[in-house]
């Protein structure tokens, strides 16, 4: 399990057996807990305020929200999804 993010970088979120659809990075086949670290430039507001979890998998994110992760389910279904205000993470 990755313990920290490296130096210079910023903890984004922290979840086990995801993947991130923002970044196109989907491995169905990992499990086990994954950090995101980014530069700190990459946040632009509070992921405690400007971010929610959609717990229903066949609901998308809600309207004006950007789907940064999806926990996988039990057996290869999909679970809740970390949404986030538009612009909460600018990735340029």
């Amino acid at each position: 399990m990755p313990d920290e993010c490296p130096a210079g970088k910023v903890e984004i979120v922290r979840a086990g057996n995801v993947v991130f659809k923002f970044l196109e990075i989907e491995n169905p086949c990992s499990i086990g807990e994954k950090l995101l670290c980014c530069d700190p430039k990459v946040v632009r507001a509070d992921k405690f305020k400007h971010c929610t979890v959609e717990s229903n998998p066949h609901k998308e994110c809600p309207a004006g929200k950007i789907q940064v992760l999806e926990k996988r389910g039990t057996h290869g279904t999909w679970g809740e999804k970390f949404c986030c205000d538009e612009g909460t993470f600018v990735f340029e």
